[in-house]
């Protein structure tokens, strides 16, 4: 399931992930894949299970999308640049 991390507390080890289905998990930091470390507004790949106390997120990853999207917001800037200096070069 896909979803985004609501918060997530470094100090505590746990936070809350919300699904595409709306409903709010608990996320503690060994369900986390490859120690990767999620924040706030984070999109996650993760499987849901009902524990003891309710909703939980295991097997949790950070989407594929989020990694490549920031590295795409850089390029992009850098290719705005880019032609923003070829129309100056061009007009002088």
């Amino acid at each position: 399931m896909n979803g985004n991390v609501k918060a997530f507390f470094d100090d505590k080890h746990f936070g809350f992930i919300v699904g595409d289905d709306g409903q709010e998990y608990f996320v503690h930091q060994t369900a986390i894949n490859d120690g990767a470390t999620i924040k706030e507004g984070d999109a996650v790949t993760f499987d849901g299970e009902k524990g003891d106390k309710g909703l939980k997120a295991v097997n949790v990853s950070k989407a594929d999308g989020d990694a490549s999207g920031d590295a795409g917001d850089d390029s992009s800037d850098e290719s705005s640049d880019d032609s923003g200096e070829d129309d100056q070069q061009e007009a002088a």
